[in-house]
């Protein structure tokens, strides 16, 4: 395990999202029963295939974003994702700016 130090007094708040999808080829069960009744049931022949993923969202303090996304990226690599077959992509964002554009994306 790695200490470092933390002060507040040099930090930001973060916005990180992880996004883990199966691999291309995986056999998903859920996904392969969510196409089929997209096919058949809903009427939407067109829809080639279906990946199923999840989202995780993570608030951290950081010295600087590039901290944040190495912070974020290893928790991705260790924690969330198993690399056999799964991938991930990573996003981070200053918090005050994330906050922004939710309440702009929210505003009537």
């Amino acid at each position: 395990m790695i200490l470092t130090s933390y002060s507040e007094d040099t930090m930001e708040t973060y916005k990180g999202v992880i996004l883990i999808q199966s691999m291309s080829g995986v056999n998903e069960p859920e996904a392969n029963a969510i196409l089929q009744h997209l096919k058949t049931t809903m009427g939407y022949p067109e829809v080639k295939s279906v990946n199923c993923g999840k989202r995780f969202v993570i608030e951290l303090d950081a010295e600087s974003e590039e901290s944040a996304r190495s912070n974020v990226e290893n928790m991705a690599k260790k924690l969330f994702a198993n690399l056999t077959y799964q991938t991930y992509e990573v996003t981070v964002t200053k918090k005050a700016l994330w906050q922004r554009l939710s309440r702009a994306t929210i505003s009537p």
